[in-house]
């Protein structure tokens, strides 16, 4: 168990942020996104630990969800880069969104219904292989 969900149990201040199964591909798929678009920029702390990454997307699959992302209405598409582009806690992103903790995880649920009906429409081979294995 990790420090700060003990600490938040303790206080009662619970988070539930675990993800329905059927919204676990989608989830998937948008890390292994975030690893093949990657955004090359340098990361502030140069102390961060290593940690393993998905294996990205191929480059055509990898296209077809930055494209529907992109294609995203403006404020789903920014909370989607930020989310899986950026090491940014939860914390920090719901108070950059205005918003709490609780709202951020059902944004973020919203956010990945709405692609996962996006991805099963695209009539990309991959995405849809990965989005019935997984389910």
């Amino acid at each position: 168990m990790y420090a700060g969900s003990v600490l938040k149990s303790m206080l009662g201040m619970t988070v539930d942020s675990r993800l329905p199964a059927t919204l676990v591909p989608v989830d998937r798929i948008l890390m292994r996104w975030a690893v093949a678009i990657g955004d090359s920029l340098p990361r502030e702390a140069w102390d961060e630990p290593r940690f393993s990454r998905p294996p990205p997307l191929d480059d055509e699959t990898a296209i077809v969800v930055d494209q529907i992302v992109l294609r995203s209405p403006p404020k789903t598409r920014k909370f989607v880069q930020r989310w899986y582009k950026t090491p940014l806690p939860n914390s920090v992103l719901a108070k950059e969104f205005g918003m709490t903790e609780r709202s951020l995880i059902q944004c973020w649920q919203i956010s990945l219904y709405f692609l996962g009906a996006r991805f099963e429409n695209s009539g990309n081979a991959t995405l849809l292989t990965i989005l019935k294995i997984q389910r």
